[in-house]
């Protein structure tokens, strides 16, 4: 599987210093003189202390908090996130992009990112392996599909031929669920092929070289606003279900070592989620601005957001979708047994954001943008 590294950027943050103001003095009761004694002079209300800033190991001007990704619609929040942990607890954060799931899993373990945002098949793996990884927050989710030429109109049309996606990658147990489910087997009657560059797999279906895709947003809706591919499939009704596809991770010793850090950024994530569901044209703004799009990529992008959602923290349907992938890997025989979910998957930091935000994630299937893009109602624009 070829691996990229993609650009690292680079953002550097100063430290914010905020004094309490003093405390206003008590107004006296109705009918009481205001005149300050004159036995004594009227005390001077004392200045309240700054609060306290915790003794941040890491995210220092020397030692930055490096978070892997890839900018791909679904993990897009991380980047407005970074934006308020510098804004709101100085913190010197960069950006690492990496789009391979599998790449950005190794660099966690070696220890070339300190926090991993991506999909959950890669980390579930590596688990396997032994690597002590914790999941402190789910992430975006949706933002997957199966799309295929417009010549194809069923899935008996995609009879010996050629699917790319991301292999072991979550994109790719969908498409062999829906094979499966739509009498075709995955080993016997289509061909797939593996690439770990979204860029790549469109190019290769505008071209005619494969009849169909299983990737993530925007890539998906960029072929169907383009008019080279149309989808066949919205996988979110297989086994493995749709609440986790993504998640924040660090290694173990990283979250113990430094919990005010995993906490802020818990706390950031969920403050700009809940923005983004109040706000969606802000997500579509952000978007457009983290990721560099010029204006006519636009409807693009906004195709994107109505097949994407965001989610917060891992529930007990979110822990019996992340078992059921981590089971279904074990009968791919990719990973040999499902790790120890409820040691390593925390909601604490969560929890706290939750409490401190007032906020939860609404429980049920939609997209960012209505109607979602698996409703009739819903029709893609067209460039």
């Amino acid at each position: 599987m070829a691996r990229f590294l993609m650009v690292i950027v680079v953002l550097t943050f100063g430290v914010l210093t905020a004094c309490a103001p003093a405390a206003a003095p008590t107004p006296p009761p109705p009918g009481k003189s205001t005149a300050a004694p004159t036995t004594q002079p009227a005390a001077t209300p004392a200045a309240q202390p700054a609060a306290a800033k915790p003794a941040y190991k890491v995210g220092t001007p020397d030692k930055p908090i490096r978070i892997g990704t890839a900018p791909a619609t679904p993990f897009l929040p991380v980047y407005a996130a970074v934006d308020k942990l510098k804004k709101d607890y100085g913190l010197n954060v960069k950006i690492v992009e990496i789009s391979s799931s599998s790449e950005r899993t190794l660099a966690l373990v070696r220890g070339d990112v300190d926090v991993y945002v991506g999909g959950t098949s890669t980390l579930l793996m590596e688990m396997d392996r032994g690597q002590p990884i914790v999941f402190f927050s789910n992430d975006g989710t949706l933002g997957t599909g199966i799309v295929v030429r417009p010549e194809i109109k069923s899935w008996q049309d995609l009879k010996g031929k050629t699917i790319m996606t991301t292999k072991n990658s979550i994109m790719h147990i969908q498409l062999i669920e829906e094979l499966k489910a739509n009498g075709l087997d995955p080993d016997k009657d289509v061909k797939l092929e593996f690439s770990t560059r979204y860029p790549d797999m469109n190019a290769a279906l505008k071209q005619g070289q494969i009849a169909g895709i299983s990737g993530l947003e925007p890539f998906l809706s960029q072929a169907v606003v383009e008019g080279y591919g149309h989808f066949l499939s919205y996988p979110y009704k297989t086994s493995i279900g749709w609440r986790a596809q993504g998640a924040f991770a660090a290694m173990e010793s990283f979250v113990k070592e430094n919990p005010e850090v995993i906490q802020a950024i818990a706390t950031t994530h969920l403050e700009v989620v809940k923005q983004y569901h109040e706000h969606p044209n802000e997500f579509l703004d952000a978007v457009m601005k983290y990721q560099g799009h010029k204006p006519d990529f636009k409807p693009i992008a906004e195709a994107a957001l109505h097949n994407t959602d965001l989610l917060t923290d891992y529930d007990k349907a979110a822990m019996a979708d992340l078992k059921a992938t981590a089971e279904y890997l074990v009968k791919l025989k990719v990973i040999k047994k499902v790790p120890d979910l409820d040691k390593y998957v925390t909601n604490k930091f969560m929890d706290e954001a939750a409490k401190q935000i007032k906020w939860n994630h609404p429980d049920n299937l939609h997209a960012v943008f209505s109607p979602p893009a698996w409703d009739p109602a819903y029709k893609y624009p067209s460039k």
